[in-house]
């Protein structure tokens, strides 16, 4: 894949420092919505608890799902552990990852959040045609 597209485009992300002095008369949360931590820059910090919430949630709920009798809850379970592993990959790139450079390991985490995101909403619309006995669970 070109990364210049990428780089090209990365104009558009500006990112400012938290101790920024116009910060508190801008109201602009993007602006004031950073964090610096032993020189890790994260952006957001208040979603990386939501994405390991959301990571726990993930693989508790295929666990359960997966060791009860529903019809259908192999897929539901799939379903759930991706929502798990899509919240992780999201809170990385868009917390961690959001001040990098451009890198082929960048692309490619932005790469699995998208996809994960797609296969959820597939695969939720596949377990309502297995709820309804479309198809076979």
């Amino acid at each position: 894949m070109d990364l210049d597209y990428f780089k090209m485009h990365d104009n558009k992300f500006k990112h400012y420092p938290s101790d920024d002095p116009n910060c508190a008369n801008s109201g602009a949360i993007n602006k004031c919505d950073t964090l610096t931590i032993d020189g890790v820059f994260i952006q957001s910090p208040s979603i990386l608890p939501c994405c390991l919430l959301a990571l726990i949630a993930g693989v508790y709920s295929f666990k359960r799902v997966r060791a009860s009798k529903y019809y259908g809850s192999k897929f539901y379970s799939l379903v759930f552990l991706l929502i798990g592993i899509m919240m992780t990959d999201a809170g990385l790139v868009d917390c961690l990852l959001s001040k990098a450079p451009w890198t082929p390991l960048h692309v490619n985490l932005l790469v699995l959040d998208i996809g994960l995101t797609s296969s959820i909403g597939l695969g939720f619309f596949f377990c309502g045609l297995i709820d309804l006995k479309v198809l076979k669970g």
